[in-house]
Protein backbone atom coordinates (compact mmCIF):
# COMPACT_ATOMS: atom_id res chain seq x y z
CA UNK A 1 0.00 0.00 0.00
CA UNK A 2 1.27 3.21 -0.72
CA UNK A 3 2.75 5.68 1.94
CA UNK A 4 0.12 8.28 1.41
CA UNK A 5 -3.12 6.05 1.52
CA UNK A 6 -1.84 4.69 5.35
CA UNK A 7 -0.83 8.39 6.10
CA UNK A 8 -3.95 9.45 5.81
CA UNK A 9 -5.81 6.44 7.31
CA UNK A 10 -3.35 7.51 10.08
CA UNK A 11 -4.12 10.93 10.02
CA UNK A 12 -7.95 9.86 10.77
CA UNK A 13 -7.40 7.60 13.46
CA UNK A 14 -4.83 10.45 15.09
CA UNK A 15 -7.63 13.02 14.53
CA UNK A 16 -10.06 10.77 16.18
CA UNK A 17 -7.55 10.60 19.31
CA UNK A 18 -7.24 14.17 20.94
CA UNK A 19 -4.99 11.83 23.45
CA UNK A 20 -2.57 10.69 21.03
CA UNK A 21 -1.60 7.54 19.94
CA UNK A 22 1.35 5.15 20.14
CA UNK A 23 2.46 3.23 17.17
CA UNK A 24 1.58 -0.03 18.53
CA UNK A 25 -2.32 2.00 19.03
CA UNK A 26 -1.83 3.18 15.33
CA UNK A 27 -1.18 -0.03 14.05
CA UNK A 28 -4.41 -1.34 15.91
CA UNK A 29 -6.01 1.28 14.47
CA UNK A 30 -4.98 0.29 10.69
CA UNK A 31 -5.91 -3.68 12.13
CA UNK A 32 -2.20 -4.69 12.10
CA UNK A 33 -2.38 -4.28 7.90
CA UNK A 34 0.73 -1.97 7.47
CA UNK A 35 4.49 -3.17 8.18
CA UNK A 36 6.75 -1.26 10.33
CA UNK A 37 8.59 -0.17 7.37
CA UNK A 38 4.74 1.31 5.85
CA UNK A 39 4.36 2.69 9.04
CA UNK A 40 7.69 4.46 8.84
CA UNK A 41 7.01 5.93 5.45
CA UNK A 42 3.58 6.59 6.31
CA UNK A 43 4.88 9.04 9.40
CA UNK A 44 7.68 10.77 7.84
CA UNK A 45 5.00 11.83 4.86
CA UNK A 46 2.89 13.15 7.75
CA UNK A 47 5.83 15.07 9.77
CA UNK A 48 6.84 16.30 6.57
CA UNK A 49 3.41 17.85 5.80
CA UNK A 50 3.35 19.29 9.20
CA UNK A 51 -0.04 17.48 9.94
CA UNK A 52 1.31 15.65 13.34
CA UNK A 53 3.41 16.01 16.48
CA UNK A 54 5.14 13.19 18.21
CA UNK A 55 6.05 13.65 21.65
CA UNK A 56 9.05 10.55 22.84
CA UNK A 57 8.34 9.84 26.41
CA UNK A 58 11.48 7.77 28.35
CA UNK A 59 11.95 4.07 28.84
CA UNK A 60 9.94 2.29 31.48
CA UNK A 61 11.21 0.47 33.88
CA UNK A 62 12.97 -2.30 32.23
CA UNK A 63 14.17 -0.16 29.57
CA UNK A 64 13.35 -0.56 25.60
CA UNK A 65 12.54 2.27 23.20
CA UNK A 66 10.51 5.43 24.61
CA UNK A 67 7.31 5.06 24.16
CA UNK A 68 6.27 7.72 21.00
CA UNK A 69 2.70 9.45 21.05
CA UNK A 70 1.56 10.94 17.84
CA UNK A 71 -0.86 13.92 17.30
CA UNK A 72 -2.30 15.15 14.53
CA UNK A 73 -1.28 19.07 14.59
CA UNK A 74 -3.81 21.19 15.20
CA UNK A 75 -3.55 24.08 12.46
CA UNK A 76 -2.77 27.79 12.88
CA UNK A 77 -5.96 29.35 12.67
CA UNK A 78 -7.46 26.94 15.19
CA UNK A 79 -4.49 26.96 17.52
CA UNK A 80 -4.47 31.05 18.02
CA UNK A 81 -8.56 30.37 18.71
CA UNK A 82 -7.26 28.05 21.65
CA UNK A 83 -4.88 30.18 23.34
CA UNK A 84 -6.77 32.29 26.57
CA UNK A 85 -7.37 35.99 25.74
CA UNK A 86 -4.70 38.55 27.39
CA UNK A 87 -5.98 39.62 30.75
CA UNK A 88 -7.58 43.38 30.28
CA UNK A 89 -5.91 45.95 33.35
CA UNK A 90 -9.00 47.89 35.09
Amino acid sequence: MPPTIIADRILIALRRAPDGLSRSAVSAALCRNARASELRAAFAVLTERGVVTVERGTPGPKGGRPVEIWRAAIPAELRKNLQPEPALDE
